[in-house]
């Protein structure tokens, strides 16, 4: 959204009140503001991450292939493709590991190359929440199975014992 002649401050009071993005959640206009922007980190309607900068940070995911770890794609844009929007973006791979490697490979792409340093920690938290989330839903998934399976057990247990035979219910003479 980003233009070559306007900074990005008047572009951001401009779509600030009239965005299609922009939605209060629940909130009728009291509480905070959420906008479901591209390159927009936190999700939060403000200047500091906000998806139509000049310099944004996203987050993309990839679909591992089997027996590869997931993938996340930090997304930045190019300062000099304005008018170019398919080649505005540039995705950087990180791959998972420990806290350690996620943080490295993070800054590596956003402090030291002087892109927005200050969204490196907003990018990392983002991170680390959603690795958390997906360990939590995998956990679930076992506790689901386990569940599933000692019902199955106990209806096959019914189904068997619980009850007089056939046999004993029809007289022979």
């Amino acid at each position: 959204m980003a233009t070559c002649n306007v900074s990005d401050n008047v572009i951001y009071s401009v779509t600030r009140k009239m965005n299609a993005r922009k939605k209060a959640y629940c909130t009728y206009g009291r509480g905070p503001c959420f906008t479901r922007e591209s390159g927009n980190l936190t999700q939060r309607d403000t200047q500091k991450t906000s998806g139509y900068l000049s310099k944004s940070v996203g987050i993309g995911q990839q679909k591992p292939g089997p027996g590869q770890p997931q993938i996340f794609t930090l997304v930045m844009k190019k300062r000099g493709k304005i008018r170019r929007p398919s080649q505005q973006r540039v995705d950087a791979k990180i791959v998972f590991g420990n806290r350690k490697k996620i943080k490295k490979q993070i800054e590596a792409q956003t402090k030291y190359r002087l892109y927005r340093g200050d969204l490196s920690k907003l990018a990392q938290r983002r991170i680390f929440q959603i690795q958390k989330i997906r360990c939590n839903y995998k956990k679930f998934l076992k506790k689901e199975a386990k569940y599933a399976q000692e019902d199955d057990d106990d209806d096959m247990d019914e189904d068997n014992g619980g009850g007089q035979s056939q046999e004993d219910l029809v007289e022979v003479d």
